[in-house]
């Protein structure tokens, strides 16, 4: 023991204390070191005996088994060999080694081939797509042109399988029926009503029954150019109706001198272009205002007309209506001038989310009752309607930017 230590011990042993409580703590320290140094000793034995584990695991396996055979009939030498080889394989060619195991999972379960698993696939979207478009429904009606008097009856049967809504799993059906006349030059793409008749609506079902019969006279000269489009629809008390199929078929590509009954399958209902509109749209940024111009309204009008047409003009802000304007009646012709404007307040949080819609009636009258609508319009700075006219009225302010829209029905 060093000089330096023993003076220590020794002025400890001469402290002012009594001997008991002096050997008393020169004992406590003693047994504090011995239990450190023990844990600290079982720490290194089971550091050192986990890395001998792990680097003698698959040896030991080996050398604990017996000398004799095994149940496939190798020896211990030839299990090691086979080990060792299996490791060397493993580390020099791993791709190979992947493309041996999936031939080995191909041998012990064994799968279709390749134009089978084509044809499963192919039959799987098949029966998915067939799946999707039953759900929509059918339309099963009668179609019959009489030559003699130039009369075509039509005849709505019944529907079957009809989406129902979310919340009541059922609907109310009616059908909407409308004869498109296509325009005689392959120029234009306006076409034009020549009928239309809405079918009775029969409640809480999914498989309606109709029954409804409807006629009008049709020359043969016109037939062949004669869509008939019927629109199957859920039934709204407040006019929202909801759109559930179609059916479009061409009468010029069909014999009907004789009753003939169809069962077609609902598509997706599709718009029509029926006219054309030309608006002009101004946006004054003081005033906060947008003023719409009503110019001239395009439609195929046939010959003595006596009909009067307007146009309803209503501005959409957040999904609401803000204002309502209406135009004064003109007489229907094949273009049909206005020029009528009409101005609307903005305010500045529904200005990034408003919709012009312009619909054009017709009328039998100058009081405006009994009216038909003919199209609808729409423009506004939304996805859903025309960003481009809107994106002009923006970037050129206080002046007027005109622009034809088509009339969609």
């Amino acid at each position: 023991m060093a000089n330096g230590e023993f003076w220590i011990v020794y002025q400890f042993l001469h402290w002012p204390i009594s001997n008991e409580l002096k050997f008393g703590f020169l004992a406590a320290a003693i047994l504090l070191f011995i239990v450190t140094a023990v844990i600290l000793g079982w720490q290194i034995y089971l550091y050192c005996k986990l890395k001998m584990d792990l680097q003698f695991s698959g040896h030991t396996k080996l050398g604990n088994a017996d000398n004799g055979d095994y149940k496939d009939g190798s020896t211990v030498k030839e299990k090691q060999s086979l080990s060792y080889s299996t490791a060397v394989k493993l580390e020099k060619e791993p791709e190979k080694k992947g493309e041996e195991s999936e031939m080995v999972r191909g041998t012990l379960s064994p799968s279709p081939s390749s134009s089978e698993n084509e044809s499963f696939e192919i039959l799987e979207v098949d029966t998915k797509a067939e799946q999707e478009e039953s759900s929509i429904g059918q339309l099963r009606f009668s179609l019959l042109y009489d030559k003699a008097c130039t009369e075509l009856v039509l005849t709505i049967i019944e529907a079957t399988d009809l989406p129902g809504r979310d919340f009541s799993q059922s609907a109310d059906p009616f059908v909407r029926v409308r004869l498109l006349l296509e325009p005689p030059s392959q120029q234009s793409n306006i076409r034009y009503i020549l009928h239309e008749w809405q079918t009775k609506v029969v409640r809480n079902t999914k498989n309606p029954v109709f029954g409804d019969r409807f006629s009008c006279s049709i020359k043969k000269n016109q037939l062949k150019r004669i869509i008939i489009k019927l629109e199957v629809k859920d039934f709204d008390k407040y006019s929202r109706h909801r759109a559930l199929g179609e059916v479009r078929l061409l009468l010029g590509d069909l014999d009907i001198s004789e009753t003939v009954e169809f069962s077609e399958r609902l598509k997706k209902i599709q718009k029509d272009i029926v006219g054309e509109v030309l608006l002009s749209l101004k946006y004054l940024p003081t005033a906060q205002k947008i003023e719409v111009g009503l110019l001239k309204v395009k439609t195929a009008c046939p010959r003595n007309n006596d009909k009067d047409i307007y146009a309803s003009i209503t501005l959409y802000c957040n999904h609401k209506r803000q204002k309502h304007q209406k135009s004064s009646l003109k007489a229907k012709s094949d273009v049909t001038i206005y020029n009528e404007t009409f101005l609307y307040h903005l305010s500045d949080p529904y200005f990034q989310q408003c919709e012009v819609t312009v619909s054009i009636y017709e009328t039998y009258n100058k009081k405006g009752s009994g009216r038909h609508l003919i199209g609808k319009a729409c423009l506004g700075n939304r996805e859903a309607g025309d960003g481009t006219h809107w994106n002009l009225m923006m970037s050129c302010v206080r002046q007027p930017i005109a622009k034809w829209h088509p009339l969609l029905i």
